[in-house]
């Protein structure tokens, strides 16, 4: 099953689309549809997702039906999803 991923922010930005098709898998959660969409791209890669702990970043932020999911949240074929991430100002 496909669920398209609406795409803000930096995602956005770096893939120039603001949407995506995520191939759903049986037990996908949000980390695996993260880590999909920063496959595209290695700095997006850098910018949201620490390889190192293997997880997103703090400034990562996934709405899954317009409420904020946990990384480990699973998806389902009815899901609306967006890949937004919190940009910091300094002013």
């Amino acid at each position: 099953m496909i669920v398209t991923v609406q795409l803000r922010g930096i995602a956005e930005g770096r893939l120039g689309v603001n949407h995506i098709s995520y191939n759903l898998q049986l037990g996908s959660k949000v980390k695996d549809m993260i880590k999909e969409v920063v496959s595209l791209d290695e700095d997006l890669k850098h910018n949201i997702f620490n390889t190192t702990l293997n997880e997103p970043r703090k400034l990562c932020r996934v709405l899954v039906n317009g409420k904020l999911a946990h990384f480990n949240q699973t998806l389902k074929a009815t899901d609306s999803v967006a890949l937004v991430s919190v940009v910091t100002c300094d002013g």
